[in-house]
């Protein structure tokens, strides 16, 4: 059967978040935006049969401000997950330390390489999972961020069990 995954972090800066007057959406109206968005993307996938996969997203670096919208957008991928009979994993749980942003964490085993603190940056920029700061393309280095996401996204996909 299929499994639709759906992860997006709350990036207001395309023109389908506009607020209308010339800026883009942010606190509560960018939430119920992605509240409407994913909603419907939801309905869509359940109507075809699928199995759906909402992820939680990771705290920002604090000098984003944005926790109160990752929150949110998180709190409404738990809620739809309970009302739709789809699955939710936190993801961004993983690339965190004790629940707060961090942009270091412990080697784990599969990491193909370990700094020699015993440590990997899992976030150069504060937001994405490249250690490289300023990379949006295709990470040119190893990104041990980017592997326990990746992992724990996947793990949940192939948990039929997980979806109802």
């Amino acid at each position: 059967s299929t499994v639709v995954v759906i992860s997006f972090s709350g990036n207001s800066l395309t023109p389908c978040m506009s607020d209308g007057a010339e800026g883009h959406l942010h606190g509560d109206a960018l939430i119920e935006r992605y509240r409407a968005d994913l909603t419907a993307l939801v309905a869509q996938a359940r109507a075809s049969g699928a199995r759906v996969l909402l992820i939680g997203q990771p705290r920002r670096a604090p000098s984003f401000q944005t926790d109160a919208e990752v929150e949110g957008i998180n709190a409404v991928s738990q809620e739809l997950a309970k009302q739709r009979y789809v699955s939710f994993v936190d993801a961004g749980g993983f690339v965190e330390l004790y629940g707060e942003y961090t942009d270091r964490l412990p080697c784990i085993s599969i990491d193909a390489v370990c700094g020699d603190d015993g440590q990997n940056v899992v976030r150069g920029d504060g937001v994405h999972f490249c250690p490289v700061e300023g990379t949006l393309g295709e990470c040119p280095v190893w990104s041990s961020g980017a592997l326990r996401f990746g992992l724990v996204i996947t793990h949940a996909a192939l948990r039929p069990t997980a979806f109802e």
